[in-house]
Formats: structure tokens, C-alpha cells, sequence
């Protein structure tokens, strides 16, 4: 994966060692979702965002079956803008990530 960027709608990417050098942020758009980081269990809702610098410490993941999430992977040494998340948010929700969590 030699990516600037890329985004998955699902959490199967998660802990997978792949992405490790990617900065990760994760919006939740529906449902729950449960991540295991680093020996602590964080859950999430809709609305809720977590950003990830070391996703080698995701130890796994659970969900909710109407869980729905975007998840953008930004390269830590290539990637230029970190405001694209809040971009991709207004693009295609229609609102500020701010707003969406309200």
C-alpha cells in the first residue's frame, strides 16, 4: 500500500498491521462500534471521531449490526492536508463534522 491516502467504509482494516504508518480517523455515521486500543476498550456512536496514530496497537473491534463508518488513512510522511477529513465530511454529508455530531 504506497497510498497518499485512501478511505474504507468498514472496520476490517483495523489492527491489520498494514496501515500502521497511517494516520487514521474513523467517523462513526450510524450504529456502535467498540475498539480495543492499547489494553482499553473505547466505544463509539454516531457522530463520534477517533484519530489513530498507532494503529498497531488496535487489538480488535466489535460492532453493532447497522454500524456504519468512514475511515480515512492518511500516509504520516506524504500526506499534505490534514484538514481532508473535514473536507471528505462537508463533501459528501452535507455538513461540518461538528454539525453531523451536533
Amino acid at each position: 500500500m504506497a497510498e497518499e491516502l485512501f478511505i474504507r467504509h468498514n472496520l476490517d482494516s483495523l489492527g491489520d498491521g498494514v496501515v500502521s504508518l497511517y494516520l487514521t480517523h474513523i467517523l462513526c455515521l450510524e450504529g456502535k462500534a467498540w475498539i480495543n486500543f492499547n489494553d482499553k476498550e473505547f466505544e463509539m456512536g454516531r457522530g463520534d471521531c477517533a484519530i489513530i496514530r498507532a494503529t498497531q496497537f488496535i487489538e480488535g473491534w466489535r460492532s453493532t449490526e447497522d454500524c456504519q463508518v468512514v475511515i480515512v488513512y492518511a500516509d504520516l510522511f506524504n500526506f499534505s492536508s490534514a484538514s481532508y477529513f473535514s473536507r471528505y465530511v462537508q463533501r459528501y454529508l452535507g455538513e461540518t463534522p461538528s454539525d453531523y455530531r451536533g
